[in-house]
């Protein structure tokens, strides 16, 4: 089983609608991507200065406890 066909199946497990509708954004920004200048929304800019605002004080998680924090919250849903 390829990638692609391995997340179609978990996809077709999920429940959470709020979860489902995250994917449904990021593929679509996948398809409306054509190489050019992503126009992005003022709360996409607010969030993305916040994150650099969090990385500049040192507000940041290694990856291992960002997936750790993921699946605690994850598994609360």
């Amino acid at each position: 089983m390829n990638t692609k066909e391995k997340l179609i199946d978990k996809i077709s497990h999920i429940q959470d609608e709020s979860i489902l509708e995250e994917i449904m954004e990021l593929v679509e920004l996948e398809l409306e991507f054509t190489g050019d200048e992503i126009q992005l929304s003022n709360d996409q800019k607010t969030f993305i200065d916040q994150g650099v605002k969090d990385i500049e004080s040192g507000n940041v998680l290694n990856d291992s406890e960002a997936k750790k924090l993921t699946k605690e919250w994850l598994k609360k849903r």
